[in-house]
Parts: C-alpha cells; sequence; structure tokens
C-alpha cells in the first residue's frame, strides 16, 4: 500500500540535510585529494606538453595534443646510447592525455620516453562532443573511432623525430623499441595499431613495435578474426569489474589468437580492483570513487602499485625496457615472468593476480624453475 504522507515526511527530513551538505561536500572533497603515487624507479621524471601536427593523416592535419614523459637526470650509466625506449599511451572514453600520470610517470622512471595521446575522435573529454558507452552509436561507428585512433598513433609514431626536438636537449629517442600501451576503449586501439602496424600496411612505422599492453581492454571497434593480431608479445591485463562474459570472451579470443601465432601473451586479472584505478582519479580522490563502486576495496596505492608493476615488469620481459641488475624493474619482471609458470596451478586465495592465459613465445626468457609468488615485490604494494 502506497503511503504518500510518510514519502512526503521523510523528503521534509532529509531537505535539511541535503542543503547544509551540499555547500560542504566541495570543501570535503577538495581535502580529501592526493596526489598520484610516486615512480618507483631509477630515473626522475619530466614532463612536457606537446602540439604535433599529424602530418600523415589524409586531409588538412590535426594538431595533435600529446603530454611527454620522459626520464629526467638519468644515470649516466643507464642511459641506451640509441636513446630510449618508446612507449605511445592511448587513453580510454571520456579520458584525456594527462589522465594516467601515475601509469606514465612510473614507466618514465624505468628508462622509457611515453607519449600520451590525446585522440581527436570524439572520446577526449576535451574536445567538446558527446561521448557514449553503449551501443547508442552503433558498431559502425566504434570502428570509425578505432580506424582513426589507428591512424592517429600511427601518425605519432611517424612523427617522433620532429616531437623529440621539442623535448629537452639530450632526451634522445630509440624508435626501434616502440611499445603501444592502451586503457578500456584504448587497449583496443592499440591492440588494432599493433595489427595494423604488423599487416605491413606502407607507413614508416612498419615493424617497430616490439610489446603490447591493453589495460582493462573493452574490446569494441577491433575484431581479431578480420583485422588480425600483432605477433608481438601482449599483455591483457583485466580487472574484475571487466571480466564480465561478453568482454571476457572477446579478451580471451585475442589473447587465443595471439598464442597461436605463437607470440609471448599473458592473459592476467588484479584482485579487487576497478576499471578506472589504472588511471590517476582513484589515487587523486579514492573516497568518492569507492562510493559509486568505481573503485576497488584495495587502498588506492596499492591498487595502482600492482597494475603498474605487472605493466613495466612485462615490457622488460619482452625486451622493450633495461631492468638493470638488483633494480625495482628487475623485480617486477622476475614477478611478470613467474606469472607464466604459475598459468598451469589454479592461485591461492592470497595471491594478486589472477592468470587466465599465458603462452611464452620461442625467443621468450625462460620462466623459473619454480613458482613464483602471484605477488608483487615486496614495498611495492605498500
Amino acid at each position: 500500500m502506497q503511503r504518500p504522507a510518510l514519502g512526503i515526511a521523510l523528503l521534509a527530513a532529509l531537505l535539511p540535510c541535503t542543503l547544509v551538505a551540499l555547500p560542504v561536500m566541495p570543501l570535503l572533497s577538495l581535502a580529501l585529494l592526493r596526489c598520484t603515487p610516486t615512480p618507483r624507479g631509477r630515473h626522475d621524471v619530466g614532463i612536457a606538453d606537446v602540439e604535433q601536427r599529424l602530418l600523415s593523416l589524409p586531409g588538412p592535419a590535426p594538431l595533435a595534443r600529446l603530454r611527454v614523459f620522459y626520464p629526467s637526470k638519468a644515470e649516466p650509466e643507464a642511459a641506451a646510447a640509441a636513446g630510449w625506449p618508446l612507449a605511445v599511451f592511448s587513453h580510454g572514453l571520456w579520458g584525456c592525455s594527462a589522465s594516467y600520470s601515475g601509469l606514465c610517470a612510473e614507466l618514465a622512471s624505468h628508462g622509457a620516453v611515453v607519449i600520451a595521446l590525446e585522440h581527436g575522435d570524439g572520446s577526449a573529454t576535451s574536445d567538446g562532443e558527446a561521448r557514449v558507452y553503449g551501443s547508442v552509436d552503433g558498431d559502425d561507428a566504434r570502428a570509425r573511432q578505432q580506424r582513426r585512433r589507428v591512424a592517429e598513433a600511427r601518425a605519432v609514431i611517424d612523427s617522433i623525430d620532429e616531437i623529440a626536438r621539442q623535448l629537452p636537449a639530450g632526451v634522445a629517442v630509440d624508435k626501434s623499441r616502440l611499445s603501444l600501451i592502451g586503457h578500456s576503449f584504448g587497449g583496443s586501439s592499440v591492440l588494432r595499431t599493433a595489427a595494423d602496424i604488423a599487416s605491413g600496411r606502407p607507413r614508416v612505422s612498419a615493424g617497430l613495435v616490439r610489446a603490447v599492453v591493453a589495460c582493462d581492454p573493452w574490446i569494441s571497434g577491433y575484431d581479431e578474426t578480420a583485422d588480425g593480431v600483432a605477433p608481438v608479445p601482449t599483455l591483457a591485463l583485466l580487472t574484475p569489474s571487466m571480466m564480465y562474459p561478453g568482454n571476457e570472451r572477446k579478451v580471451g579470443g585475442v589473447m587465443r589468437r595471439l598464442a597461436q601465432s605463437s607470440a609471448t601473451a599473458l592473459y592476467a586479472e588484479v584482485r579487487d580492483t576497478r576499471h578506472q584505478e589504472i588511471s590517476d582519479f582513484p589515487c587523486i580522490n579514492h573516497s568518492p570513487l569507492r562510493f559509486f563502486c568505481m573503485a576497488g576495496a584495495r587502498p588506492p596505492a596499492e591498487a595502482h602499485a600492482l597494475q603498474t608493476s605487472l605493466v613495466a615488469g612485462f615490457l622488460a620481459l619482452a625486451g622493450a625496457l633495461d631492468a638493470p641488475v638488483g633494480s625495482e624493474l628487475a623485480a617486477q619482471r622476475e614477478v611478470a615472468r613467474g606469472l607464466f609458470l604459475a598459468a598451469e596451478e589454479p592461485p591461492p586465495e592470497e595471491s594478486d593476480y589472477i592468470v587466465h592465459g599465458a603462452s611464452l613465445g620461442a625467443a621468450a626468457p625462460p620462466v623459473p624453475a619454480s613458482p613464483m609468488a602471484l605477488s608483487a615485490p615486496g614495498g611495492l604494494a605498500a
């Protein structure tokens, strides 16, 4: 039986509380703001905002916004003679070039030049266009967005020399050691970009990709059977929130096809994390995101460490980053390597990672003689 009088009474009681809370909430949110975690690598990190005309795109060359993270005040013996390895990062829907500074700075601290690209396909926060997560736009629209993103990523790769000239003196880039990294829709974007490069379609960037990392990929606008896969070391790093049946099936299809191509492939999940936690936002203001189920049960710094550690460790395992003996990155590499052996056994309940599939390519370093713990190195998750 409906009781409108009770509803009116509840609204009347809540109204004063709401009027008091509304002015306080922005102040409370500001009080809860935190910095992203400090990078753990051996190098300080510099940041440069760069604008670059993407001349290899058809039609009038658009001006792309890029945020570049690079090793600064590097240890002299660690700098590669040919320059620092290169990584190009693709953001997810509602992202931008500044949304993943924690991950990008972490990789730069381990000796990489990381270019975070802001896409012009209608998916960035600053482009002023409508952005929809569901199927409202249709599959064809998502495929068009992916084609645009692939073209932009390749145009950035083709413009590396021009971009490097806008960086501080002494920051050299080794174009032969290229990694592609993306989150969510950006995860699909880098998988498709790598496949496009591997297909031999004419551009000067063909054949340069050393590794691909898809962080919590949302497989949309990319079909591995039609678009192909790149037979290079590939990590799909998922959170439980993106392991729903449709996406899990699509990610699994991509990883199986990679394994069939004899590529090194690792399909893993970080326990008790959520989709947004590879970005900066949960670390910056965790409590509101946790309230709205946009952050997991782990402390934000711990979730960040578990994800970025495996990304960096996998890149080191693939030879896309240098891991000096005794360094933090060397420990992260061994955790990544140990997950391949751990894939053969059920994960212990206390593990941080769950391995859903792993295949070592012929050129990959051997796995350890005994299983590694499915956890980040000591101190990383603190």
